[in-house]
């Protein structure tokens, strides 16, 4: 049940609500100064720690799903006229909310796995034990190769989210860095840095020498392994790096990106998305220990 929670991402009309705000020219900078104006609402809060991060999970979904659904055409077209015809890659006016949820021309993708991605988008809305229930009912009869392309696309939907929360992560950093207000403004105030936490200990009436001696106190202890711990490949490591700048050019300039200037990114970003996809994430070929 927490890896169907886990594995999808659930998108609400406010975070819909504010993408469409930035398609009529609001850049991302401008949205959070109003939202940051005056004492936060635990709501607005909420958008303005969420709403960001779930445009870019929504955007990457939604070119993932475009760019399976136009290579299933371009297979399609190829087997039956056995010809190749490339097909319009135009993104320009991509809708990546809608995109984000569509699955249909995918063909490869049989009616038990498109069911079992509608469900678990719906589960993770309400966490219905209904819907949960379907969700098993569903698994119970599909075959074992449904299984793995479930697994597959559920595993590609979650690194894409890790992505978009790695570089969200670092998107609230540097506003606090800027002294954004909407940053300052949260419930939890400027307890952001080491020395932030100080000042709150100061401010809740624990003396410097507590606080000393109760660091004084912790225990730090290193662990070397005697085996890699990173079991991703470094081919796909440095694809995910390729979507991280391609979120950082989005923020950095998404006041100045010119239609064209947007799709082409929106094109690197399929292409790198469709790349990991078709990468193999298990080598065939055992490494060395000089490899590792």
């Amino acid at each position: 049940r927490t890896l169907l929670r886990t594995l999808l991402f659930s998108f609400t009309p406010k975070a819909e609500a504010m993408a469409a705000a930035e398609a009529e020219g609001k850049g991302l900078s401008a949205w959070i100064g109003e939202a940051g104006r005056g004492q936060m609402s635990p709501e607005q809060e909420m958008d303005s720690r969420v709403a960001p991060l779930m445009r870019d999970v929504q955007m990457l979904r939604g070119l993932f799903f475009d760019s399976l659904r136009k290579g299933s055409m371009e297979a399609t077209l190829i087997r039956e006229k056995n010809s190749y015809v490339e097909h319009d890659y135009n993104t320009r006016n991509l809708d990546c909310a809608k995109a984000s949820y569509n699955m249909e021309g995918i063909d490869w993708l049989t009616a038990n796995v498109k069911q079992i991605i509608a469900l678990s988008d719906e589960y993770a809305k309400c966490h219905s034990q209904e819907v949960l229930s379907q969700i098993i009912a569903v698994v119970d009869k599909v075959s074992l190769d449904e299984v793995k392309i479930v697994a597959r696309v559920l595993s590609e939907l979650l690194s894409q989210v890790n992505i978009a929360e790695r570089h969200h992560r670092y998107r609230r950093w540097a506003m606090y860095k800027r002294k954004e207000i909407a940053i300052l403004k949260f419930s939890d105030g400027e307890n952001h840095q080491a020395q932030d936490c100080f000042k709150m200990l100061l401010d809740r009436g624990f003396t410097p020498t507590k606080i000393r001696e109760s660091l004084c106190k912790q225990n730090l202890e290193l662990v070397f392994t005697a085996h890699p711990t990173q079991s991703i490949r470094r081919s796909v490591l440095k694809k995910f790096k390729q979507l991280d700048s391609g979120l950082e050019q989005q923020d950095n300039q998404a006041e100045m990106l010119t239609p064209l200037m947007r799709e082409r990114l929106f094109m690197k970003f399929q292409q790198t998305l469709l790349a990991i996809w078709r990468t193999n994430n298990m080598r065939k070929i055992k490494p060395t220990p000089e490899d590792e």
